[in-house]
């Protein structure tokens, strides 16, 4: 099945964040579009814990069909973000242990903690980037997260230099505006290379629950 283009959202409209339900994938479906967010990904680069031909062979399609049966069977924690009723964004955050792929890496292996939670996956359409709703979803999915038992939230966001525009393609962990030091997020790697970012909850924050509303 094609999925169909998602229209134009109205600048008018406002923007509404909610966690994913089993009633969503057709959206889902809609706001990745054809190529799955990015080269077929459809959300499952750390979920696949084989790289090289194992990837490879999942890129597209089957990658598609394991998203659409991990929505079914309740298994994806992720924020999706509407413009009115056109989804224009998600993130994607859960427990480590559901990112079987982190133990590849050196960067996010060195920083297991225990009943950590981590931003997998950030996708905004072309049309709403510049409005600030990457951050948002990442304030409701960190909220979504403590909520349902994390710790300690972590982020690897792609570095960008100053006065440079992030290729998109290699943003998909998100970029560090939206991971901001006044909403708690600070740096726990040795300072070199990609970030590592952690967040803790804040015991007097009284903000909604996006499951609620």
């Amino acid at each position: 099945m094609t999925a169909k283009t998602p229209k134009k959202p109205s600048s008018n409209a406002a923007l509404s964040l909610k966690p994913i339900q089993k009633a969503d994938w057709p959206a889902v479906e809609l706001l990745f579009g054809p190529n799955g967010a990015a080269g077929g990904c459809w959300c499952q680069w750390w979920r696949v814990e084989k790289g090289g031909k194992s990837w490879e062979a999942c890129k597209g399609a089957p990658n598609r069909l394991a998203l659409e049966a991990q929505i079914e069977a309740g298994a994806v924690h992720a924020i999706m973000a509407r413009r009115g009723r056109n989804p224009v964004g998600w993130c994607c955050i859960g427990p480590r242990p559901d990112f079987p792929r982190l133990r590849k890496s050196r960067m996010a292996r060195e920083h297991e903690a225990e009943n950590a939670w981590v931003v997998s996956c950030l996708f905004v359409t072309r049309a709403e980037r510049g409005q600030g709703t990457g951050l948002e979803l990442v304030k409701a999915a960190t909220a979504l997260a403590f909520e349902r038992g994390a710790k300690l939230v972590q982020a690897y966001p792609a570095p960008v230099k100053e006065g440079a525009r992030s290729v998109d393609v290699f943003a998909w962990t998100g970029v560090p505006a939206m991971f901001p030091k006044k909403d708690g997020w600070r740096r726990i790697d040795d300072g070199e290379g990609r970030p590592v970012l952690a967040l803790k909850p804040n015991p007097s924050s009284r903000a909604k629950s996006p499951s609620r509303g």
